[in-house]
């Protein structure tokens, strides 16, 4: 591979990177409203703060979901400069006829709990990410 194509491989990834951790931290903003609205749900907040609550549940598992492709993206990006890494992020929520139909204290901590599991996993991805990107940008200074 030549020195330019190595540059380009290089900017591909790089490009792949910031376009995972885009969709990361969009992820990481739905949970964090989630998170805000479970926790006035679970002090009483009723019925409609159990929507926003999914609403914002729905809109993390779209943004995880693209998150993932992204970060399918950036692995494929990395494989071609010979950089293997497994990305991934999960978010198992329970469903919202559950909540909604079985609203009390202890589903809501259930699902408090799987948001938090979700927002450490991402933190975690983010943090893989970026450290990827800045070894990226070393081997783009140095070609």
């Amino acid at each position: 591979m030549t020195r330019e194509e190595k540059i380009r491989e290089v900017d591909e990834a790089l490009m792949a990177g910031d376009a995972a951790l885009s969709a990361l931290s969009r992820a990481e903003s739905s949970l964090n409203g989630a998170r805000g609205f479970g926790i006035w749900d679970m002090l009483g907040g009723g019925f409609v703060s159990g929507l926003l609550k999914h609403s914002q549940m729905d809109d993390a598992q779209k943004y995880v979901n693209e998150a993932n492709s992204a970060l399918r993206r950036f692995q494929k990006e990395l494989s071609d400069i010979n950089i293997r890494i497994d990305y991934g992020v999960s978010f198992d929520g329970i469903t919202k006829a559950f909540d909604i139909f079985c609203d009390n204290l202890l589903v809501d901590a259930l699902i408090q709990s799987r948001i938090r599991d979700t927002q450490k996993n991402l933190a975690q991805t983010k943090q893989q990410v970026q450290s990827a990107i800045a070894m990226l940008h070393n081997m783009r200074s140095e070609l």
